[in-house]
């Protein structure tokens, strides 16, 4: 009987490692709308986007973290504004934990929304995310431009998110399995993030013909980690205006990857991506689940943004 009292003793004080303590100031009530006037006045062109979660969720000015004691709901705005000449159209999605999730706009539970942004304009979308698991969870609102043109890839503004950690009840953050691919001894002078159809990370001719399968093509994803420690990566590609945006590399799982310091490796696609012609980006989030907040309001300086390739045509 004392060595289960003593077993049940650990795992009580394991799970009140990670319970969730809540911080005493609600978040901001709205967006800092004086900052947004300034930007539209001041004439430089550009698009931004933000995201605030609902004040009681205790988000500090960085809007980085949420927390909850109660159910797994998170609920919020998302902003873009749209300070150019011409006006904008996008598709917008959740990830949660790099997963593709429903969320909630509009009375209507989608997998994703079309939104359109005029010339000079911002626009705020109210939206929920329900079904959270317990436990600490990484959260991306991403918004993709829809044009497909193939003149119009590469240009400025095609990805457009935020990213947070959403805590319900517990701290604990997801564990994952990364994997090892083949490295280069070093680092090269090109993009973080570059598809190409060739293993030679500097070749940049359009995808060819696999022999023999009609229809198919041989991609390759080539990640420089130009940093003096190991990175780790998820691996995404998105398909701006489709009715799925989210491709996951393998079957129906985030592909989590690790690099080593300033090394470069090379992910096989052939088979992995769609067969109707298509604008192509593979996204990278670098260091998924890790804490974005040091401690409430203060931001962790770490390399954990996204990183995109230049699109590409899939035909």
């Amino acid at each position: 009987m004392f060595v289960r009292a003593v077993l049940l003793l650990t795992v009580f004080l394991a799970i009140q490692a990670h319970a969730l303590e809540m911080p005493s100031a609600p978040g901001p009530s709205s967006f800092p709308e004086a900052l947004i006037e300034a930007i539209r006045k001041s004439g430089a062109k550009g698009v931004i986007s933000a995201f605030r979660g609902d004040a009681r969720f205790h988000a500090s000015e960085l809007q980085l973290s949420y927390y909850t004691n109660t159910e797994g709901k998170l609920t919020g705005e998302f902003l873009i504004g749209n300070f150019t000449d011409v006006a904008r159209s996008y598709t917008l999605a959740v990830l949660v934990d790099y997963k593709q999730k429903k969320f909630i706009t509009g009375g209507r539970r989608v997998l994703y929304h079309r939104l359109n942004v005029p010339a000079w304009r911002h626009v705020i979308l109210p939206l929920a995310i329900d079904d959270i698991a317990d436990g600490g969870h990484d959260v991306v609102v991403l918004a993709m431009d829809n044009r497909q043109k193939k003149d119009t890839i590469g240009t400025n503004f095609p990805v457009l998110y935020h990213r947070s950690n959403f805590y319900v009840k517990r701290k604990d953050m997801p564990v994952v399995r990364y994997e090892r691919y083949k490295e280069d001894g070093g680092v090269f002078h090109v993009p973080r993030v570059v598809v190409n159809s060739s293993g030679r990370v500097a070749d940049f001719q359009e995808g060819r013909s696999e022999t023999g399968v009609a229809g198919k093509k041989n991609y390759f994803v080539h990640i420089n980690n130009e940093t003096e420690t190991t990175s780790k990566y998820v691996v995404l590609a998105i398909k701006p205006g489709a009715a799925a945006p989210i491709m996951q590399l393998e079957e129906g799982m985030p592909l989590f990857i690790e690099v080593g310091a300033a090394q470069s490796a090379m992910l096989p696609l052939a088979g992995k991506l769609v067969k109707a012609a298509e604008q192509i980006h593979v996204v990278l989030f670098r260091e998924p689940f890790v804490r974005l907040e040091k401690k409430h309001g203060e931001i962790n300086e770490v390399h954990s943004e996204l990183l995109i390739s230049k699109g590409f045509i899939v035909n």
